[in-house]
Order: C-alpha cells, then structure tokens, then sequence
C-alpha cells in the first residue's frame, strides 16, 4: 500500500532564518574588521529569531567594539549589497580569498557566497537575494562560552524591530515612573543613587548611636568576673556585622576581657588582644556552635540555646557578675 504525501516549505520561517543567515556573513566580516584578521567563525547556530555567533577571543569585547560592529553590518545592509553564488573546485576558492573554516570538510567543489565584493564565504546555506532584506540587525549580548571563546547574539528583521519597540517601550515606561524623559534618566539615576548612599550613612550612623546607647545604658555594662573579666549579651542584632559592632561596644567599655554576644541564632566571640595568648575565641566557640576566625574575634552559628551557651562559658572562665 502506498500513500501519497506532500512536502512543505513555511516561507515565512524559512525567509527570517536566511536573514538570520546572511547577517552572520556580515557580522563575520565586521568582527574581523574591528578585532582582527585572527577572528574566525568558531560554531554558529541560525534560527527564525535569533542567530548566535562564536569567536575566538580571550576577553570581552568593549561596548565601543559591540557598537563599531553593529554599525559596520548595518552600513553593509543599507548599501544593500547584491548577492551573489558561483561554484569552483575547493582550491581556486580558496586562492582567490574565499572565507572557510579550516576545521570544516569541503568537497572538490564548493559554493562561493558573496554579498557584494565585501564578503565572500564558502556556505552551503539559505539567503536573501539582497543585503537590505535582512533588515534592522541588533547586536542583544555578548558573553563568554568557556576559556577564550565567546558568543555573539544577533538579531535582524521583523524580531529586532520588535526588540527595538520593546525596549523604547520599557524605557519611556521608566522614564515615567521617574517623573522625566528618557534622556534624562542617567542623571535621575545618579541622583537617586547618592541619595540612597547618604541615608544609608545616615542609617549607618544612627544605628551606631543607637548600638552605643543601648551598651552604656541601663544599668550599665554587666561585668563577670572569673579567670579573667568576662561579658555575656543577648542583642537584637541578626547578621554577623552587627554582631560583631556590639561586640566592639562592649570591649570598648571593657577594655580587657572576653566578650560574647548572641543575637539571631548567631553568635561572636571577641577576645582583647592581652588575652589571646591564654585564651583563643576558636576553642570558645566549641562552647556556642560553629563559626571560625582570628583568635582575636570568632563569629558562627549557635548550635545551643544562648542561656546554656553562657552558662558553659561561666563554667570554662568561672565566677559570676560583679
């Protein structure tokens, strides 16, 4: 039995995959141009709405380089370039300056792609008859792939001019949540960026005021006595940072001793530097959790409940409060 089937082109994909195409021909020429002759082709891959392009490079390449091309093939197309195939034996391409990739395998004979007399490539693939038919071309990213390779996003046509409005879209959208013009982001930006810098010294500052406060106020700073002078507190403070400012305070105060501070499961040990000698904050904080540092200041994470964290503490040090 036999069944009849019929075979169908989308045209449609099919034309936006050959601008995706042909662009990378002109991307290809317009990468060389700018970052040199040792620039080759080094994996590609073209689809209906986007084409990716991998070189050779061992660094990023600068914005004034992404642009530079951009604007290269974007010349290309506006000139819109005619093209144009032939076929010869493999040699003769080559010895008139055809482009090809010397990891590919060609046959005796070979296609000959050219786009006006500005680039010609050996390519067996799809294209448009004319350089201006790829369209609006936009450069979206570039980024490393692994070690001395990197991989160039493009896009061209239909699906860049709705990248374009997309875009213009969000910035006017931007700029009107900011109460400006687009042109007048960057410094709104700025602006609004030294202001968030101040009020967080700002912050910063009354935090500090407020953790000074809270040291030396009520009844004062409760002293333990034992082997040496000791403190044990129970802060509001959650991250290491803040910790580890009270237990500054706290020394400050203190001048020698120990100093333990616990505050959001967290805990710190800091040790005066006339005691690290006879006592490391890194065999007290067995006593707490786990954490590393100095011998001078250790900060982890309370594996105990802080009430039976100090009381093992008095045990080690001895004595009790003033």
């Amino acid at each position: 039995m036999q069944d009849n089937a019929r075979a169908r082109i989308d045209a449609r994909r099919r034309h936006a995959i050959a601008r995706h195409h042909s662009a990378t021909h002109l991307l290809h020429r317009a990468l060389r141009e700018t970052l040199g002759e040792s620039v080759v082709q080094k994996g590609s891959w073209v689809g209906p709405d986007h084409t990716t392009f991998d070189i050779p490079l061992n660094r990023a390449m600068t914005r004034d380089e992404l642009s530079r091309v951009n604007a290269r093939v974007m010349e290309k197309v506006r000139e819109a370039l005619p093209f144009h195939e032939s076929h010869k034996p493999y040699k003769e391409a080559v010895a008139q300056g055809a482009m090809h990739l010397f990891e590919e395998k060609y046959g005796d004979v070979v296609r000959i792609v050219c786009f006006g007399d500005w680039t010609c490539e050996l390519c067996g693939g799809t294209h448009v008859k004319n350089s201006a038919d790829i369209g609006t071309a936009v450069i979206v990213s570039e980024s490393s792939i692994g070690s001395g390779l990197r991989r160039i996003d493009l896009v061209v046509g239909e699906p860049a001019e709705e990248l374009v409005r997309r875009d213009r879209d969000l910035l006017h959208d931007l700029a009107r949540s900011f109460n400006a013009v687009p042109e007048q982001l960057p410094e709104r930006i700025a602006s609004l960026r030294a202001e968030l810098k101040a009020a967080e010294r700002e912050r910063q500052k009354l935090r500090d005021e407020l953790r000074s406060a809270r040291v030396q106020g009520g009844n004062g700073l409760h002293v333990k006595h034992g082997r040496v002078d000791y403190v044990t507190e129970t802060v509001d403070a959650a991250t290491d940072d803040e910790l580890k400012a009270y237990a500054d305070r706290y020394l400050e105060l203190l001048k020698s001793g120990i100093v333990t501070v616990v505050g959001g499961g967290k805990f710190v040990i800091k040790v005066s530097n006339d005691l690290t000698p006879e006592f490391d904050a890194n065999q007290l904080k067995l006593l707490f959790g786990k954490g590393g540092g100095r011998p001078q200041l250790v900060s982890g994470v309370l594996t105990v409940p802080a009430q039976e964290a100090f009381q093992r503490l008095e045990e080690a040090l001895g004595g009790g409060p003033e």
